[in-house]
């Protein structure tokens, strides 16, 4: 039940968080290459598993926040668009300025922000209008189509 899952997300975040005291999970390690992925993998299946199964409890409150929710719908957006707004981005201010450097941490917020300004805008133009053809494509009998 959700008190079981509820546990075992409790171990997966201990050895989640143990692994990074010991050195955190760098990805060219191997342990970070293989189990590291795994274990958080299966850290945030737990997490998932474990909200949805208590989507209505106090416990779970917290995901249902406004923002939070709105920020939900454009993560896709934020996840498929990170790497094209950055190269983007950084060809236009390049061509801008001229002491423009990508690996300077200034550029980490105009980044942030030019990434959910492409994701909220594909959300709104893109996204939501095609969802909303949905209805037509409907399986009769399937649970959510009634």
């Amino acid at each position: 039940g959700r008190g079981t899952l509820g546990r075992i997300l409790l171990g997966l975040i201990a050895m989640l968080g143990t692994s990074f005291v010991m050195g955190g999970l760098d990805r060219t390690t191997t342990f970070g290459r293989t189990l590291g992925y795994s274990l958080v993998a299966f850290t945030f299946a737990a997490l998932v598993l474990w909200v949805v199964s208590g989507r209505e409890g106090q416990d779970t409150a917290a995901f249902r926040w406004g923002p939070l929710r709105e920020l939900g719908k454009v993560c896709y957006g934020v996840y498929v668009l990170q790497r094209p707004v950055e190269v983007v981005v950084g060809k236009v201010a390049e061509a801008v300025w001229s002491g423009y450097d990508r690996t300077a941490l200034y550029t980490l917020p105009l980044l942030i922000g030019a990434t959910f300004l492409a994701a909220t805008l594909s959300w709104n133009l893109f996204e939501r209008p095609i969802l909303r053809l949905k209805h037509h494509f409907a399986v009769r009998g399937h649970p959510q189509g009634s």
